[in-house]
């Protein structure tokens, strides 16, 4: 079965070009039709942070031992990077499930360039180094449910996350993709 995707300008109709269709390639074949995904893409440059763990410490105040607990600020400045490049690409809030593509790029280390500043043929593409995948996605996440890209992070329900070394000389950044997954 050959399939395809044509737009309702195709068909002539007078519906949202919003609309899709998944169609069967034979004589008399049954059209079915798929509403789009409302997509976000934007790009944050910068070397990519991950998200802090919390931090405890203990003290003692008169004869009671109190705990308090803080998130390390150490991430503040990639995460306000985040908010503003997803304000500049007018994301607006998305009510149910999500879709998240991540794709972080760091800036490559001495070690991986000739001494003509060429990239080295074995210098690896892939970043397989700390930090780890799942705190730069939660950083990632944190910051869009901070400026109310969705209600909470727990809408999340697919994520796709890359570390690769930068191409050349280039700084790094993320990529983002926001998808509405209805």
């Amino acid at each position: 079965m050959n399939t395809g995707l044509l737009m309702d300008a195709e068909f002539g109709k007078t519906e949202s070009a919003c609309q899709t269709y998944l169609f069967d390639a034979r004589p008399n074949s049954v059209r079915v039709r798929l509403p789009m995904h409302r997509t976000f893409s934007f790009f944050v440059a910068g070397t990519p942070k991950p998200q802090p763990r919390p931090r405890a410490f203990a003290f003692k105040r008169g004869d009671k031992t109190q705990v308090r607990v803080y998130d390390p600020g150490s991430s503040e400045h990639w995460k306000s990077e985040i908010a503003l490049a997803a304000k500049e690409a007018g994301i607006t809030k998305i009510d149910g499930p999500v879709g998240l593509k991540l794709v972080f790029s760091f800036p490559r280390p001495k070690a991986h360039f000739r001494a003509n500043g060429c990239v080295k043929d074995s210098a690896p593409k892939f970043h397989t180094k700390k930090p780890d995948f799942d705190n730069l996605a939660a950083a990632v996440s944190n910051a869009l449910t901070k400026i109310g890209a969705w209600e909470d992070d727990a809408q999340v329900v697919s994520c796709r996350v890359e570390k690769h070394w930068a191409l050349g000389n280039w700084q790094g950044g993320c990529s983002v993709e926001i998808t509405s997954m209805t």
